[in-house]
């Protein structure tokens, strides 16, 4: 959005640490308006140690998922360490936040800082009003424009995303229709972040095997639930790591939520040791579920049993190396 009038650097890759962001600074031309950070951090101090060093004007924090979750105890512990962003953000600063995540509602309210929320709950800033999700697009309303918005990414959590982009761009100075114009015309995105790739003569393979934590699987499985225009749906989970000593619940709680909130999906394929808690935790009549130990029984199944009119979407964490699985059935 910010790149349709400034000229704007931005991370690329996961360059979000204490020697990514330094170094993306660095290679920021002189002649940059705009510089666009992420950080990172799997331990409490170092987003402290990264907003003090960058000393930003307008921080985001997205929302609390449970990645790196054994480092730092709970999902409470994890809103307070990425409540550190906030911390060397200059004192005008603008703080823009998921204001239905009660965690975050609560250290914006026993902080001072000036911040704006975004979400589905009435009483936020920027409120998603409605939407509509079909195989190409997102049809949405924000309460800042009477006229509707659409976008070419999926997922519902983008829609969020989106949000979070209108706060500073509005802050910054763009109009409503000049926003409007940017969001219809996003199309580029991170590979392996839901990423859509053409399968056979009229299947979708959906890449979002970047990394994994139970948020975002979920909300895998709520992009596959929400397209309604295929004839047959397969989810391809693998383990996700990094969880702490209740990794088998937080997989556990994956089948539990597939069986309570997907719609339409026919089968859902676990890889990995962890994963396999998943499936075992399926119940769901309608939908058939396969486990394997390699992602090479993954190659072999899906090369063995192609569905007309199919979408498959891949998830895990980074070290499954799911997208070899993609590579191969392409």
């Amino acid at each position: 959005i910010l790149e349709t009038k400034f000229k704007v650097h931005k991370t690329h890759g996961n360059f979000n640490n204490e020697l990514g962001v330094p170094l993306t600074i660095l290679a920021a031309p002189e002649d940059s308006d705009i510089l666009v950070l992420e950080m990172g951090a799997d331990n409490f101090g170092q987003l402290d140690f990264l907003s003090k060093l960058v000393k930003p004007d307008y921080t985001i924090i997205t929302n609390i998922g449970e990645s790196h979750i054994e480092f730092f105890g709970s999902r409470a512990g994890i809103a307070k360490a990425k409540f550190e962003i906030t911390n060397g953000m200059k004192k005008d600063g603008f703080f823009v936040y998921n204001g239905d995540e009660p965690l975050l509602k609560e250290l914006v309210e026993n902080s001072n800082i000036n911040a704006t929320s975004c979400g589905e709950n009435s009483y936020n800033d920027i409120i998603l009003e409605n939407y509509t999700i079909t195989r190409d697009k997102i049809d949405f309303k924000l309460n800042i424009d009477k006229n509707s918005f659409f976008t070419t990414l999926k997922g519902k959590h983008n829609l969020f995303n989106i949000m979070f982009a209108v706060a500073i761009a509005k802050k910054i100075g763009l109009t409503n229709e000049e926003i409007r114009h940017a969001i219809d015309n996003i199309s580029k995105i991170t590979n392996m972040r839901l990423e859509s790739i053409p399968y056979t003569e009229d299947s979708l393979i959906i890449n979002d095997a970047y990394n994994a934590s139970p948020t975002s699987m979920k909300a895998a499985v709520d992009v596959i639930s929400d397209l309604n225009d295929f004839e047959f749906k397969t989810l391809v989970l693998g383990s996700m790591f990094e969880l702490g000593p209740n990794e088998v619940e937080y997989h556990s709680g994956i089948g539990t939520y597939i069986n309570n909130n997907s719609r339409g999906i026919n089968l859902v394929i676990s890889v990995g040791d962890l994963a396999k808690n998943i499936t075992d935790n399926i119940n769901n009549k309608d939908i058939n579920t396969l486990h394997f130990s390699t992602i090479e029984e993954v190659t072999d199944y899906l090369k063995a049993n192609k569905h007309k009119n199919e979408v498959i979407l891949f998830k895990a964490s980074r070290s499954m190396k799911l997208e070899t699985i993609i590579n191969d059935i392409k």
